[in-house]
């Protein structure tokens, strides 16, 4: 594999994924935004309205580790995820007991992104993830009927009105009766949408869900 990345590196130069300067082909992330990049004190957030058990995050959603974020999200920025979650793994090793997790999945995208993203960023973190803890993954369960994305300015109130009836269960789900089910996504903000997401794998008889992202905000009520 790194021979492939060599030779890629001549036609597609090797870039950090945090500050876009070019860094050698092996190379995940500049030295520069290496430093920059911390754990967040805030990486254990509980669910308001109980829907999943905890939310486990590795760095603060501003500054360097936010560039990354963003470039993960919009222009396939995946060396982000891949530095970013061995921070991850290590906090959900020390709060987790991993042996309890059936399966992995990650919040869905509607098709219309879809198509024109190619890909989902939530799907690449909890790929990544399975992985990691040797875990099966399934992205079958949950489906998005309705774009989200412009939830920047809403309060928690706001958004968890603004995510009612956008995500559902697909009609063909696995069984995930008794299973608890890890659900994976780039950042928490208010939890909204993984509050929602967890209400449905619970109705749909999930024992218990966990959530995990790698970038998460200070929880702001106004």
């Amino acid at each position: 594999m790194k021979i492939i990345d060599f030779i890629l590196d001549f036609f597609f130069p090797n870039r950090c994924p945090f500050c876009d300067n070019f860094i050698v082909w092996d190379k995940l992330v500049c030295n520069d935004c290496i430093n920059q990049i911390e754990l967040t004190d805030n990486y254990i957030r509980k669910d308001f309205d109980n829907n999943f058990t905890v939310c486990l995050s590795a760095v603060s959603y501003e500054g360097t580790a936010k560039r990354g974020l963003l470039n993960l999200k919009y222009h396939k920025g995946f060396n982000a995820a891949k530095h970013l979650l061995p921070y991850l793994i290590d906090i959900f090793k020390n709060n987790i007991v991993i042996d309890k997790i059936d399966l992995v999945t990650a919040v869905p995208m509607n098709r219309k992104r879809l198509e024109k993203t190619g890909y989902n960023h939530a799907e690449i973190i909890a790929k990544m993830v399975a992985k990691r803890l040797n875990l099966k993954y399934n992205f079958k369960i949950l489906g998005k009927n309705k774009s989200t994305d412009r939830q920047h300015d809403l309060t928690r109130a706001e958004r968890l009105e603004a995510v009612k009836g956008s995500y559902f269960i697909k009609h063909k789900f696995p069984d995930i009766k008794g299973k608890t089910i890890l659900l994976c996504d780039d950042i928490i903000t208010t939890g909204s949408t993984l509050s929602e997401c967890s209400r449905l794998l619970l109705k749909a008889g999930a024992k218990k869900v966990y959530c995990a992202t790698l970038g998460t905000t200070l929880l702001k009520e106004e």
